[in-house]
């Protein structure tokens, strides 16, 4: 542990610098070690002020070095995301009232009981009642499978705001991956202004460049912090919506610890096939935005067979007991049980028009399945093809990047004897700037495009708690 290594080197050194060092301190750190298993021993035969002193900078040092950064695989970042998100919590708990819903409207098939009480003649009436249906032409079937779908809906709504957060999620990490490129590319290209800079100083001092050539590079330079500014600037932007999204302490991520463009998109290239990118040409049947619609419109579908299913009578048995006093109960009679053959027509014949407004919601829902269907097809195809794009450009810019280095290389070399102009070499550098960007961007496309097709296709697994 070379972290350790470091500390007792201080601890020597101030030990050596401190006038009321004694033997007990030189002792207690004698009695520091390192076991063979890499954990740091410490036993203290004699304690001192400066010993606890020496404690807690052993502890401080310990934090230090098993603290870990937060985790940036866009998995886990996804997981942390829907986990506590409102909108996922809001939809479970839709769900969870659709599902209470669908277990109450099973209960119909059970007795109503009712109490009235009327005043008639001066007299308190009260009587109980208990309907229970017999025969409804469907209509209890069909609210019960409505309030089915209504619950399947809710349940693939949760799955719908899943989705929505995740393609947030990859929409911010592929920002923070791009903008820590780009800050990369930015400094190593300062990296050779700054040669460039400390070159071109030392010819105009010796009289053997002008100086607007040390200009031409000093407003290089500036270019140059302005893209890494703008690229710090979008690195922030991205992190803290990444942390918003996830409620997470990402503060402490820094553009240098993050994986490469170049890291993250070989393997991808490496390991999709033909088979894959067919898999990827039409959404499947079970995408939550068309299942939530698709399910709407069968509960529909039920409404309407429920809504026809009123315009017929029903058949109920009723039982009837008077529970006011005996002269009352003479005058109304005791109990009575009934069969009833009841039929209500709505205020206004209203049945028959509700039937038909549910008709046309069907309709309309069914189109608006479809609708949903051709969505996710377009976004498909949109993603299918800028993976297919980047994926071409990136190998063509690859290329691209080694033939600029070179020139750039070749044009400094012949600057020095004279046969090109200070200029072109500014010209292919800027070049080399330019394609790597572009490499950067390419790369970018091609990870967000392949995490939303994993993700709209269903083959994006999450860890801890599978397939969404």
């Amino acid at each position: 542990m070379p972290c350790f290594n470091d500390f007792f080197g201080f601890c020597e050194e101030l030990s050596a610098k401190n006038p009321l060092q004694s033997p007990t301190n030189h002792a207690m750190m004698a009695t520091i070690k390192q076991s063979a298993s890499g954990s740091v021993v410490l036993r203290l035969k004699q304690a001192t002020w400066q010993g606890y002193g020496l404690l807690l900078c052993i502890s401080l040092c310990c934090t230090t070095v098993v603290a870990q950064r937060p985790s940036m695989t866009v998995e886990q970042l996804i997981v942390q995301a829907i986990r506590s998100h409102p909108a996922v919590l809001s939809a479970d708990a839709d769900a969870e009232a659709s599902h209470l819903d669908a277990k109450t409207a099973r209960l119909q098939w059970w007795p109503t009981p009712s109490i009235q009480t009327s005043l008639v003649e001066d007299q308190v009436l009260t009587r109980l009642r208990v309907d229970q249906p017999l025969w409804t032409h469907g209509r209890i079937q069909a609210s019960i499978a409505q309030s089915d779908w209504i619950a399947q809906s809710a349940d693939a709504n949760i799955a719908l705001q899943q989705y929505t957060i995740a393609n947030q999620v990859i929409d911010a990490w592929v920002g923070v991956v791009l903008a820590a490129e780009k800050i990369r590319i930015a400094e190593q290209h300062r990296a050779q202004l700054t040669r460039y800079q400390q070159m071109m100083e030392r010819r105009v001092v010796a009289e053997i460049s002008a100086r607007v050539e040390l200009a031409l590079i000093e407003s290089r330079v500036l270019q140059n912090q302005v893209n890494q500014a703008a690229a710090q600037a979008a690195f922030r932007a991205n992190l803290a919506r990444l942390q918003e999204l996830t409620q997470s302490n990402l503060t402490q991520m820094v553009a240098a610890e993050m994986p490469s463009s170049t890291t993250l998109t070989t393997p991808i290239l490496q390991t999709v096939d033909r088979h894959t990118l067919e898999s990827w040409s039409s959404a499947p049947a079970n995408h939550p935005s068309v299942q939530k619609i698709s399910h709407q419109a069968a509960a529909a579908t039920e409404l309407a067979r429920a809504k026809q299913a009123e315009q017929w009578p029903a058949l109920h048995l009723s039982y009837s007991k008077n529970l006011s006093n005996q002269q009352s109960s003479e005058q109304l009679g005791g109990s009575t049980v009934a069969l009833e053959l009841q039929y209500t027509t709505g205020a206004g014949f209203a049945n028959w028009r509700q039937h038909q407004a549910a008709q046309a919601r069907v309709t309309a829902l069914q189109q608006a399945t479809l609708a949903a269907r051709r969505d996710v097809n377009i976004q498909l195809q949109y993603d299918q093809q800028d993976y297919l794009s980047a994926a071409s450009r990136i190998s063509g810019l690859h290329a691209a990047a080694s033939g600029t280095e070179h020139v750039r290389d070749s044009y400094e070399r012949q600057f020095i004897v004279g046969r090109k102009s200070w200029l072109d070499v500014m010209n292919a550098a800027r070049e080399v700037e330019q394609n790597a960007y572009q490499l950067a961007e390419a790369q970018s496309l091609l990870l967000g495009a392949y995490y939303r097709l994993q993700l709209q296709t269903g083959q994006m697994v999450w860890p801890a708690q599978g397939t969404p």
